[in-house]
C-alpha cells in the first residue's frame, strides 16, 4: 500500500525543505512506500481561504 504525505507550513519562518526531509527520512527507516514517491505540500496562513486547488 502507498501511503500519501503532506506537509503544510502557515508562516514564512518554517520551511518545508526540513519536513520533507524528516517525513520522507521516516518513511524509509519504516518501509513506508509514498504515493509517487513525494510529498505533497502546501504554505498558506491560516486566514487565507482564497487558495489554489
Amino acid at each position: 500500500m502507498k501511503t500519501v504525505a503532506y506537509h503544510r507550513t502557515s508562516t514564512a519562518e518554517q520551511h518545508l525543505d526540513r519536513g520533507i526531509a524528516k517525513i520522507t527520512k521516516y518513511c524509509a527507516e519504516h518501509e513506508i512506500e509514498l504515493y509517487k514517491g513525494k510529498v505533497y505540500t502546501g504554505q498558506q496562513t491560516g486566514k487565507n481561504f482564497n487558495r489554489p486547488r
